[in-house]
C-alpha cells in the first residue's frame, strides 16, 4: 500500500469518525445505533494504528469489519447515521474506480473467499439502494 493511498484512508477515517461524534452528540442515540458507533471509533483506531505501523494482517481484519458493518446498519434507525454509511459506500465504490481497486486491500490478492470476491461490489451496490431506501422512508 502507498504512502498515498494510507494517507488519503486515514483522512477518510478521521472525517468519518468526527461525523459519528457529531451524530452522537447532536442526537439522541441509543440502542444498536450507539452500539454500532462504539465499535466502529474501536475498529477505526485499531485501522489507523495498523496503517500507521504496516500490520497487514490486522488492516485486513478491519477490512472484513468495513464490509460487515455496511450490512449491519441495515438495522440503524438514525436518518444521519445512515446518510454516513450511505456516503462511506459510495465513496468506497468511487475510489475503487479511481484506483482501480479497493485501496484497502494489502496484496492483490483478495481475500474475503471466492463468492465474495466476485460478488462483493454488487452487494456494495445492493446495499446503497437498501440505504437509499431506509432513508427516504
Amino acid at each position: 500500500m502507498e504512502v498515498n493511498e494510507k494517507l488519503l484512508l486515514v483522512i477518510v477515517t478521521i472525517i468519518i469518525d468526527v461525523s459519528f461524534l457529531y451524530i452522537t452528540v447532536s442526537d439522541n442515540i441509543d440502542g444498536f445505533d450507539k452500539y454500532y458507533i462504539c465499535c466502529m471509533l474501536i475498529i477505526h483506531i485499531i485501522f489507523v494504528l495498523a496503517l500507521l505501523l504496516d500490520m497487514d494482517k490486522i488492516i485486513d481484519a478491519c477490512h472484513y469489519s468495513l464490509f460487515l458493518s455496511i450490512f449491519l446498519s441495515m438495522l440503524i434507525t438514525n436518518k444521519k447515521l445512515l446518510f454516513l454509511i450511505l456516503s462511506l459506500s459510495a465513496t468506497q465504490s468511487i475510489m475503487k474506480v479511481i484506483f482501480g481497486e479497493c485501496i484497502m486491500c494489502t496484496s492483490k490478492e483478495q481475500s474475503f473467499g471466492i463468492f465474495l470476491d466476485n460478488h462483493h461490489q454488487k452487494l456494495i451496490y445492493q446495499m446503497i439502494g437498501i440505504l437509499l431506501y431506509k432513508i427516504l422512508m
